[in-house]
């Protein structure tokens, strides 16, 4: 299922990382990346945990994505693709999400 957003909005996502059990993964000492590609691949934005815009909470396995309106006012309508790449605190990289980023027009602008 892609995942929705308005030209312009906030985009606000969270995810909680768990093993095959079920169990939380604590994520203290991790750090992540997001980047938003069009269909040609080239980058349209990027979000880290260097930058601010992803938030780990470690213990709790959450990680918080919030890339703000003045970001998103600039992506083209269309489908785009974004990842989730996280770097454990021995540097182990795994990718937790490959997904569709629908962008939508906005109505209200000015």
């Amino acid at each position: 299922m892609a995942a929705e957003l308005i030209r312009g909005d906030t985009w606000l996502r969270q995810w909680q990382v768990k093993d095959a059990q079920g169990v939380i993964i604590d994520l203290t000492g991790a750090s992540a990346r997001l980047y938003v590609r069009d269909a040609k691949l080239l980058k349209i934005s990027e979000a880290s945990t260097a930058t601010g815009e992803i938030i780990i909470d470690g213990a709790a396995g959450l990680i918080t994505l919030r890339i703000d309106a003045e970001v998103t006012r600039l992506y083209p309508i269309g489908k785009h693709k974004f990842d989730l790449e996280v770097t454990d605190s021995n540097s182990i990289v795994k990718t937790y999400e490959t997904e569709t980023l629908h962008v939508l027009a906005d109505i209200t602008y000015d």
